[in-house]
């Protein structure tokens, strides 16, 4: 599914876009670990927001280069999980976020939007509490009273949340039947702005994680709206608690047993797999010494692209993955970037769909089992497909 299009009765044009089956397959396991921005349907269009044919192809192909870095992220996480972070991670992630949207109002903080009200922890009822002062020592039964009195007693909103806060750290019998609701009231308050601060470093992070974050949240923007307010009274002096705070820093790349390639399954590997197999000359004529060098080229060039696309070197030379959108994307990426000429463009073309099936000859259905998915790709590029992107060099 590709090019532009237009709804009916608008003037902009749409993108189509399409989810890799693998991928679709596993949305259900995606959004488990984390990823929230999954569409409704396989195939979908998006607005470039432009009118002029020229104009939203040339938007189309940034969007087809961000779609695929998406994807690539997304096979990330289903091969390798969700992205653990540390204590320190969580705060500066959340710190990061708050800084920056300081940053984003600095010159007119009267434009910044109004802070969201602090979560108020519902306490539960008093069967919870009647029963967990019973299980208590008289010394922490009075101290537990004393602070439940403080609270319910607070008028003010921010010393509220503090208090409740407070009793949440002290006392952990509550949390099973207060956490929960403190958890949706930080999502609703803080949510949004989680979601900004983790694409913006691309992370895909688990439930806890994520609510762990919420919670730094709400400390940090707090920090942000009263440096706003200061700022909106001529204070513009640094927000002390931002200052403070790390810079986020990734978690590092480990090298695990997961995360390295099978090596029968790399484009090298099934290339001299079929050299090796016809080397025997039982059922086909053996190689001459060019074609090896020929399709182990074609293998690299393709790999080095999907690397360039956002995948980890092991899995970029893994030929299991590979999608008929990917390969069409690298293409098109040739066609637009390059002088190489049409011929060219075909073979490389060619070759990938050929060690694809080489593959399933070799490895049956561990093997891309649902068939070669390059099977009857066009070895050109119709002109219709190829003013659908917005491209004017077509192959005759």
């Amino acid at each position: 599914m590709q090019g532009l299009f237009k709804r009916k009765g608008s003037d902009i044009y749409q993108g189509r876009f399409r989810i890799p089956s693998p991928l679709w397959r596993e949305r259900n396991r995606l959004i488990g670990l984390g990823v929230k921005d999954i569409p409704k349907t396989q195939e979908h269009g998006r607005s470039t927001g432009k009118s002029d044919r020229d104009e939203a192809g040339e938007a189309y192909r940034a969007m087809l280069v961000a779609w695929d870095a998406k994807m690539a992220a997304w096979e990330k996480v289903l091969a390798d999980g969700p992205m653990p972070l540390t204590p320190k991670q969580q705060m500066a992630l959340a710190a990061d976020h708050a800084r920056a949207f300081v940053a984003a109002y600095d010159e007119d903080p009267y434009s910044a939007p109004p802070s969201p009200p602090v979560p108020q922890p519902s306490l539960g009822d008093d069967a919870h509490w009647i029963a967990m002062a019973e299980k208590m020592p008289p010394s922490e039964r009075q101290r537990f009273m004393r602070d439940l009195r403080a609270y319910l007693k607070s008028q003010d909103e921010k010393r509220r949340s503090s208090l409740a806060f407070k009793l949440l750290d002290r006392y952990p019998d509550i949390r099973p039947f207060i956490a929960p609701h403190l958890a949706s009231l930080l999502e609703a308050a803080h949510g949004d702005d989680t979601d900004k601060a983790v694409a913006s470093k691309a992370l895909h992070i688990d439930a806890e994680a994520r609510r762990l974050v919420n919670l730094e949240m709400l400390s940090f923007m707090g920090a942000a709206h009263r440096g706003l307010e200061a700022k909106r009274g001529g204070n513009y002096n640094p927000v002390p608690e931002l200052e403070a705070a790390p810079a986020f820093v990734p978690p590092a790349k480990t090298s695990t047993a997961s995360s390295k390639a099978d090596p029968q399954f790399t484009f090298r590997s099934i290339v001299a797999a079929e050299t090796a197999r016809r080397a025997l000359g039982k059922d086909a004529k053996p190689f001459p010494a060019s074609t090896p060098r020929k399709y182990l080229k074609r293998g690299e060039e393709f790999a080095s692209w999907r690397q360039s696309q956002g995948l980890s070197k092991s899995a970029a030379l893994d030929a299991r993955t590979v999608t008929r959108e990917e390969v069409e994307r690298w293409r098109a990426s040739l066609l637009a970037g390059s002088e190489l000429t049409n011929r060219t463009i075909n073979d490389k073309v060619s070759c990938i769909s050929t060690i694809i099936k080489w593959g399933r000859r070799l490895h049956r259905e561990a093997f891309h089992p649902e068939g070669n998915p390059l099977a009857g790709l066009e070895k050109c590029i119709h002109p219709r497909w190829a003013a659908g992107l917005g491209i004017s060099r077509v192959v005759a």
